[in-house]
């Protein structure tokens, strides 16, 4: 089976869509594949804030609670 990309509809400003369409052609690329690397960024972005909200719950905790490297 042959897999195909998704697609979405998306409505930019116009200079928005201008400012995309400089760098695509900068860049060599479509403006569909350049947006697919902005949301790959964004969306590392966001899992590293996620992993950040999380050592920053655990480093609060009582320190009696955390494992030395020989108990791991």
């Amino acid at each position: 089976m042959v897999e195909t990309a998704k697609r979405i509809n998306l409505s930019l400003s116009e200079e928005k869509y201008q400012l995309l369409k400089e760098l695509a052609e900068e860049k060599g690329c479509s403006m569909a594949g350049l947006v697919e690397d902005f949301m790959d960024v964004g969306l590392e972005l966001f899992e590293d804030i996620g992993l950040s909200e999380m050592a920053e719950k655990r480093i609060q905790e009582d320190p009696e609670q955390w494992l030395s490297l020989d108990e791991i």
